[in-house]
């Protein structure tokens, strides 16, 4: 899992020549809008949310929506992530959902709840992160 994010990461320093970097809701909403895939950057160290971060050792994510639901106001999308390497349930076949909202007030909220992969039954309480776009999110199209 660090090796793929690593990697990813790596992808998209090597791509930020050719991205645009978008500072603000009404941005993401534009490059949306036009039919640009936005990649979002969240440094989850500089989020509000809970303590310890149990996002440990994971710090930085990068995410890319096919769907996003767009109203005047927010951005809304959901990752839902297979794996058997979540901290909290090593080999465990285990869903990562995720949902991402950002709002025209630059904030992204994101919850996220691990999910059991055998019938989608919650093993965790929800975790949120706040983050602000610009300084623990950076979004680019």
């Amino acid at each position: 899992m660090k090796k793929l994010v690593l990697w990813a990461l790596m992808v998209l320093m090597a791509s930020t020549g050719f991205a645009h970097s978008l500072q603000h809701f009404k941005d993401v909403q534009k490059a949306v809008l036009k039919g640009k895939h936005v990649h979002f950057v969240v440094d989850f160290l500089k989020c509000a949310g809970p303590t310890p971060l149990k996002m440990d050792p994971l710090l930085v994510g990068l995410v890319s929506f096919h769907e996003i639901a767009m109203t005047q106001d927010k951005l809304a999308a959901s990752s839902n992530h297979f794996t058997l390497n979540d901290p909290q349930f090593i080999n465990q076949p285990v869903y990562e959902f995720a949902r991402y909202t950002l709002t025209n007030d630059d904030q992204m909220t994101i919850s996220m709840q691990v999910l059991d992969a055998k019938d989608y039954s919650l093993l965790t309480d929800k975790v949120t992160y706040k983050c602000k776009l610009g300084e623990s999110v950076k979004v680019y199209s």
